[in-house]
């Protein structure tokens, strides 16, 4: 997919997290539900064998979870027997959720609880099941927990015939209560959901594999409209404006589309971002929360509000 307009625009850097991570290594980067930047770090590379196995290794592992908002700063470690943690998120006031993506299930009938929450201490609480294959988590300000599903956890991996995830999409408490399930029409199938934005309790997006449609959950109710973006991973949402990042010929291509009156949506502009010293913006990691993109390069965090972009071009 190609558009003719094309536009550059400065990310704004909020915060070098150098100090905060120090040797540890960044394992992922996300916004919390109050737009917060989320840092999970841990102090070593993970034993590949361990990937979906939580029996536990010789030596344990320790994660920093780091949580900046524009007034505070907080910095927990926590020691865990796992190296394959993949998600943070914050959940409550003082809890901090941890997620590994994957999940055995053994001969025996038992399974690897994968979702770990942990009080601002850095002691363990609780544990639960949130399913194998799990593409991404986003946490509400009430503490409700969305899931996204790729394929293997939709249609069956790691000892998992009846996949947790064969939905595609599961909303959860945060005890790991189920509390809201896609239920797969035949006509919007999930196969892989590429990409998903959490606005607020009652409002997301997500956008999925195989006819990559862009999904609008809003009070229940969803509504559903094609995108000529192919293999995405990412989108921000602002009033009828929606910027994509990815694509299969390039993950670090933006695309600004627009849905017109028709109800269709069509690209406007091909946007590209730089840093503060104005060279080209490439990421090591993306999260999108509402309007707001986080771009990861190393240890530096930038921020795009979509409604900018919007309003200067």
């Amino acid at each position: 997919m190609t558009c003719q307009k094309y536009v550059v625009y400065p990310a704004h850097l909020v915060h070098d997290f150098t100090p905060e991570v120090g040797r540890f290594r960044i394992r992922n980067m996300s916004l919390g539900p109050y737009g917060e930047i989320c840092v999970l770090a841990i102090n070593r590379d993970p034993v590949r064998s361990e990937q979906t196995s939580f029996g536990g290794g010789k030596k344990d592992y320790i994660y920093k979870v780091i949580r900046k908002s524009e007034k505070a700063l907080q910095s927990t470690r926590m020691r865990v027997r796992h190296g394959h943690l993949h998600f943070y998120q914050p959940l409550a006031s003082d809890y901090a959720l941890l997620v590994c993506g994957r999940s055995q299930l053994y001969n025996s009938g038992q399974y690897d609880l994968n979702a770990k929450v942990f009080d601002n201490r850095g002691q363990l609480i609780r544990e639960f099941l949130l399913g194998d294959g799990i593409q991404d988590i986003k946490v509400t300000q009430n503490s409700f927990i969305w899931t996204s599903y790729f394929d293997e956890g939709i249609f069956g991996n790691c000892g998992w015939n009846n996949p947790v995830g064969a939905d595609g999409l599961i909303l959860w408490d945060q005890y790991g209560s189920r509390q809201y399930v896609y239920d797969q029409p035949v006509e919007h199938l999930i196969d892989d959901c590429y990409a998903m934005n959490v606005v607020s309790d009652t409002e997301m997006w997500f956008y999925f594999y195989a006819k990559f449609e862009l999904a609008h959950f809003f009070h229940g109710q969803i509504e559903y409209t094609p995108v000529p973006v192919y293999g995405a991973d990412g989108f921000v949402v602002y009033r009828d404006y929606f910027l994509f990042r990815g694509g299969y010929e390039d993950q670090n291509q933006y695309m600004l589309l627009e849905k017109q009156a028709n109800e269709h949506i069509q690209p406007i502009a091909q946007v590209s971002f730089v840093d503060n010293r104005g060279k080209s913006l490439k990421s090591n990691w993306v999260d999108c929360r509402g309007s707001t993109l986080l771009i990861q390069k190393k240890k530096a965090t930038y921020i795009v509000d979509l409604k900018e972009v919007v309003h200067a071009i």
